[in-house]
């Protein structure tokens, strides 16, 4: 539980909750679990106006019930209609304890680091978005999960700067589709890599991978598999490294892969 440093009133309803607290606008908390007006001495995190900025913050816990029905928790749950922005400050980590619940859970996010921002991130399940896309524009972001590391629902993931190096049990990216019944159209999501870099060593590469496009310049696979069409029309890869840990590579994975010149 939380040791509340200022009061709350009977009607408080909190813009986010970060490790378990509901926090407000403007409000700092810190490692030490305790609700600031100004920043502390310890690591925190801070929020304000859609941005929550993470300073030498650090977590191992269950965090925030958010669905009583299928019992899921996450460390950050954000249900923001306009999404979530997480900004990296020092060296901070996440660690989701309780089985088949999230580190991050949000609509939409978007990572970015000031300086060497780093975040370590390590539970069942990494960061989910579901109803908008994950974007990551910087940081040093570490990955270890037991189901997937980032899942993206009715969105693309896009990665433009910093590096990304997941580790998973079984999924490593999944991009999920989405199908409307009143049009009878399905909506797939993309990975879609703009700058950075991105290493995976997982189970499974992706899910739904044949209707998963990654336009990247440069990818390392560190293990795991990668299945069929995982790079399917991918014109813009042009190196990609495979070590002997990868365990299989499915059909049609680099089909039209026109500018690959090195393997």
């Amino acid at each position: 539980e939380a040791v509340w440093g200022i009061e709350r009133p009977d009607d408080f309803v909190p813009e986010i909750y970060v490790g378990g607290v509901g926090m407000d606008n403007d409000e700092y908390l810190g490692n030490d679990g305790i609700i600031y007006r100004t920043a502390p001495e310890v690591g925190y995190a801070h929020f304000e106006s859609g941005v929550l900025t993470l300073h030498d913050y650090e977590y191992t816990g269950k965090g925030w019930l958010y669905d009583e029905e299928y019992d899921y928790y996450a460390v950050i749950c954000s249900e923001a209609s306009d999404g979530l922005q997480l900004v990296l400050e020092g060296e901070n980590t996440l660690i989701q304890t309780m089985h088949d619940s999230e580190v991050i859970h949000a609509v939409s996010l978007t990572i970015d680091a000031e300086g060497a921002g780093a975040l370590a991130i390590k539970g069942d399940c990494g960061i989910y978005t579901y109803e908008g896309s994950t974007t990551i524009r910087g940081g040093a972001i570490t990955v270890e999960a037991a189901v997937y590391a980032i899942a993206v629902n009715c969105g693309d993931l896009t990665i433009r700067g910093g590096t990304v190096d997941i580790v998973s049990d079984e999924t490593g990216i999944a991009a999920w589709p989405v199908f409307d019944s009143e049009t009878d159209e399905t909506t797939y999501g993309n990975a879609i890599i703009q700058g950075g870099t991105l290493s995976i060593d997982a189970e499974v590469f992706g899910m739904q991978v044949e209707n998963m496009k990654m336009t990247a310049g440069e990818v390392t696979i560190t293990g795991g598999n990668i299945l069929y069409g995982a790079f399917y029309n991918c014109k813009s890869l042009t190196s990609i490294t495979i070590p002997d840990s990868v365990t299989s590579i499915g059909d049609w994975a680099f089909y039209n892969c026109s500018s690959l010149t090195s393997i």
